[in-house]
């Protein structure tokens, strides 16, 4: 359990927020708190080998065009 100055100053500063603001605040720490989740090895296995020689082509050459166009002030 957190130190209560801890969870004191997390009551502060929610207490100073808009209810739209706390939600977000609350889904922010709900997906900080729990671990990172990928693909499983029989979840890639499912899908694997479903794209057709063509599309495969295509999404590569789409990646490799515009991924590497990153415009930094965009951010």
């Amino acid at each position: 359990m957190a130190e209560p100055a801890l969870r004191e100053d997390f009551y502060r500063v929610l207490s100073g927020m808009t209810e739209e603001e706390q939600n977000r605040a609350l889904t922010l720490v709900r997906g900080t708190a729990q671990p990172p989740h990928g693909a499983t090895g029989s979840e890639l296995r499912r899908i694997a080998g479903i794209l057709d020689e063509e599309s495969a082509r295509e999404m590569m050459e789409a990646i490799e065009t515009d991924c590497r166009n990153i415009d930094p002030d965009a951010w």
